[in-house]
């Protein structure tokens, strides 16, 4: 797998404030990648990820959404990686949904670089 092969899931924004960073991201990846899919569920696109129909998945989700998805993306072998830095906060880092990168592991230092590249806001 490399990443002009791979197929990355993508979340939403859900504060104004972030959508134009978000699709400088989506258009950034779509030129790197062979396809990007939206389809609606974060757990699910991370399930996807560990059952290889996604080869990796971003978005920024809320714990309840990520918990039971991230050990199944890491039982499955997944690399579990953050798209910007991470500060820790109140939620503990397993559970963390926030800058979330789920992926293959031959990808997922291509992709988490990929993202890094795009300049915020």
């Amino acid at each position: 797998r490399s990443l002009q092969e791979a197929l990355i899931g993508i979340g939403r924004p859900y504060t104004p404030e972030d959508i134009p960073h978000y699709f400088r991201r989506v258009e950034h990846v779509f030129q790197h990648a062979h396809g990007i899919r939206r389809q609606g569920a974060g757990a699910l696109d991370i399930c996807r990820v560990a059952t290889g129909r996604l080869d990796a998945f971003f978005e920024t989700l809320n714990p309840w959404d990520v918990a039971a998805g991230l050990l199944i993306a890491q039982e499955a072998g997944c690399r579990i990686l953050r798209t910007e830095g991470y500060t820790p906060g109140a939620i503990p880092a397993d559970i963390d949904g926030n800058n979330l990168l789920v992926a293959h592991p031959s990808i997922a230092q291509d992709v988490q670089t990929l993202l890094a590249s795009v300049p915020p806001r």
